[in-house]
């Protein structure tokens, strides 16, 4: 029976190792398909610098300066100083007087334009990209934006919000791709207390079994002397004398053998003792690792994966009691700005100050997770829509009072919502496209406000 707890337990073992990994690999193959798409768009980035080149000498200059960072594959930080000197450059561009009219091209010579071109492969790369759940939204109203892009600085602004998202992309896997190796590494030496436990009791068993043939064979030895004994006797006391001496005997090799197998107890004990320690230590850091997987580490509230869990459940649970269930979408306003202006350190004070204060105002029944970059979605449980934004309306305006100080001052915070009731013919992907879109619309309307749609 030991063998086949063994034989179980390595088939689970091989089990879970087959399924971590398989899960390590998937993480893996994602993270090289993100990194082949920033690759993309940092070829993509060089092709457009040679295409606009030839409108000034100085924007001929950065552009030159932007291919080699681009092929340097230079960091974030230094990308964003030159984004925003092109984007001063191309500005002092229009300012400049207008060239002389060129005569229209016949319909024959009639060719995509450079920035025709661009939009249409940036469109490409993001239905390349396979972004899925929110990620796919905000790649979704980037998609939508490049169809309204008229010149080349607001192509630039585009193309650094889709980067943004990219290098998100690649950043949440990294972290997923680490967390999951941790896990697993702590789950194989547990494992391994496991096999080892298992070894051990079955060496114990085969012990327990030796010592029994050891006590039958003694006793069989004892039973045999001691029937050729009584058939030399030659007389009854002989006999008896003979007989008392092989039931001292026997006696002694019982004693002997419950000596052992109390021995084998106290050790089984100690090892099952052992084994339950270890077992508690592993439930103990999976739940850990568990909580951590499911926080957002900036900010100390939930996570993406978080609400990938979460949210079946508070669907379910509205539509067996039959209440009501509302999904809302937060975005800081102008959150790239106060990265530009006052560097990354303070863009994260900036989300983890919104993040908690938004968790704490909507309260416990609620569910709040920071879902990528500077976006946050919330379940409100039996609320509707018509009381949805007397609800929401008071956390928008607590954001804007919310005070960043700085020794140069306060930076200002804003927040747009979207929010909307999960209809019955919903399921959680609908709903968040349509608090996307009412999201949009609060940002097209004018930023921090609350935007409810049916």
């Amino acid at each position: 029976m030991a063998v086949d707890g063994k034989n179980s337990a390595g088939n689970d073992d091989n089990i879970w190792r087959q399924r971590y990994y398989s899960e390590l690999e998937t993480l893996e193959n994602q993270l090289r398909d993100s990194r082949d798409a920033q690759d993309a768009l940092r070829r993509l980035s060089g092709r457009l610098c040679l295409a606009a080149q030839g409108q000034s000498h100085i924007l001929d200059q950065m552009l030159d300066d932007t291919l080699v960072a681009l092929r340097n594959q230079r960091g974030a930080s230094a990308l964003d100083e030159l984004i925003l000197r092109l984007s001063k450059a191309i500005e002092d561009l229009d300012d400049a007087p207008p060239a002389p009219k060129a005569a229209p091209p016949s319909a024959d010579d009639e060719t995509p334009s450079p920035l025709h071109s661009a939009r249409r492969a940036l469109i490409e790369l993001i239905d390349q990209l396979n972004f899925d759940g929110e990620e796919k939204a905000r790649a979704g109203r980037i998609r939508v934006q490049l169809h309204d892009v008229s010149d080349d600085a607001q192509l630039q602004h585009v193309m650094t919000r889709l980067s943004d998202l990219i290098q998100q992309r690649h950043q949440r896997m990294n972290e997923m791709a680490t967390s999951l190796r941790a896990l697993i590494r702590r789950i194989s030496t547990r494992l391994n207390d496991v096999t080892d436990h298992l070894a051990r009791e079955d060496k114990a068993r085969h012990d327990s079994e030796s010592n029994s043939d050891t006590l039958n064979a003694r006793i069989q030895d004892q039973l045999r002397d001691l029937t050729r004994r009584s058939r030399e006797a030659s007389d009854l006391n002989t006999l008896q004398q003979e007989v008392e001496q092989q039931i001292s005997r026997v006696d002694q090799h019982l004693m002997t053998f419950r000596e052992r197998e109390r021995e084998l107890a106290a050790a089984y004990r100690e090892r099952a003792d052992h084994l339950k320690e270890r077992i508690g230590e592993l439930e103990t850091a999976m739940r850990q690792e568990r909580e951590r997987a499911l926080t957002d580490i900036l900010t100390g509230i939930p996570n993406r994966a978080a609400y990938q869990q979460a949210g079946p459940i508070f669907l379910k649970g509205s539509r067996r009691a039959g209440r009501p269930l509302c999904l809302v979408l937060w975005d800081i306003d102008l959150f790239k700005s106060i990265n530009d202006q006052h560097g990354h350190q303070i863009g994260d004070r900036a989300l983890t100050l919104v993040a908690r204060y938004i968790h704490k105002s909507l309260g416990e029944k609620s569910f709040t997770a920071r879902i990528g970059g500077e976006e946050f979605l919330s379940l409100l449980p039996d609320v509707t829509t018509q009381t949805l934004f007397t609800r929401l309306d008071p956390v928008r305006a607590g954001v804007s009072a919310l005070k960043l100080e700085l020794d140069s001052g306060a930076v200002p915070l804003s927040v747009s919502c979207g929010a909307v009731q999960i209809h019955a013919d919903d399921d959680l992907d609908s709903a968040y496209q349509r608090a996307d879109t009412a999201l949009y619309e609060a940002k097209r309307g004018g930023r921090n406000r609350v935007r409810v749609v049916e």
